[in-house]
């Protein structure tokens, strides 16, 4: 008896929804009804690309929601998984900056497209790493894709995601490969100064470590340490030290050593790391 009240209930649902077509399909997914989205397919697999009238398809709306298995449906009804919506961004855009693990993993396994868009020309990886999504970033990034794409502004995701103190994010890209100084992040002094005063000196740590370990630079090198004794980050140079750095050198701008400089700065645990 309930079976037969439910099958009636779909019924008078279906017939209410394609009195608004192109409409139904997109409301059904919208509200995440994956059985009522499974109907109408069958009914009609032509529907599977309307959109609604700000150019969303029935993809993003799901990808909105987070919900895979619908996904999964417009996908095997053969959706347009590369269309551009509201933003100019797909589906996958959506999810990824949404943080929708599930539904971003479903859609990069199904071929969706990696490239930039949006008006600031963001690419999944972009949004993701701004957002701190860890989990999407590391997917994307066993992609074979390159991670050192800039945005319209000029940007990396690596830069995003250190901009917005995501520790995790920038530990995974630095892992595959990704680069610090494109772009506009050619000052690398005013970079770190920036994570200091923001309260992000882990990430400023790191940072060190891996530039220290990457490109053992003298110039670079000194050129850090002599920006990290004169604002008194010991953090900073521990972390040179600890990168084997050579620390102890003579500056010519202030024609003494860097343990004199650290002392006349009275910057006396730098001072001690340095002749450590």
């Amino acid at each position: 008896m309930m079976a037969r009240e439910d099958e009636e209930c779909w019924k008078m649902l279906e017939d209410l929804l394609w009195s608004m077509r192109p409409y139904p399909l997109l409301w059904a997914c919208e509200e995440g009804f994956a059985e009522l989205v499974k109907r109408l397919l069958e009914e009609d697999p032509s529907i599977v690309n309307f959109r609604t009238k700000q150019k969303e398809t029935a993809l993003h709306l799901s990808a909105a929601q987070g919900n895979d298995a619908i996904c999964a449906l417009l996908l095997n009804a053969n959706v347009d998984k590369n269309a551009v919506g509201k933003n100019r961004l797909t589906a996958l855009h959506v999810a990824s900056s949404k943080g929708h693990f599930e539904v971003a993993s479903l859609l990069i396994a199904r071929g969706a497209s990696l490239s930039p868009g949006g008006r600031n020309l963001q690419t999944p990886l972009h949004l993701a790493a701004q957002a701190g999504h860890a989990k999407i970033v590391r997917v994307i990034t066993k992609q074979g894709f390159d991670v050192n794409i800039l945005n319209k502004s000029r940007w990396s995701a690596l830069h995003l995601a250190i901009f917005n103190g995501h520790f995790e994010v920038v530990k995974i890209l630095l892992a595959n490969n990704a680069r610090l100084r494109v772009g506009k992040a050619q000052n690398w002094p005013m970079i770190l100064g920036n994570l200091i005063t923001n309260n992000k000196s882990a990430i400023a740590q790191m940072l060190v470590e891996h530039e220290a370990r990457l490109l053992m630079d003298p110039v670079n090198i000194k050129q850090i340490l002599l920006w990290a004794i004169r604002r008194d980050h010991v953090k900073i140079v521990s972390s040179m030290k600890s990168a084997g750095d050579n620390l102890h050198f003579y500056d010519t701008q202030s024609k003494v050593c860097t343990v004199r400089l650290a002392l006349r700065r009275q910057c006396f645990q730098i001072a001690e790391i340095i002749i450590s």
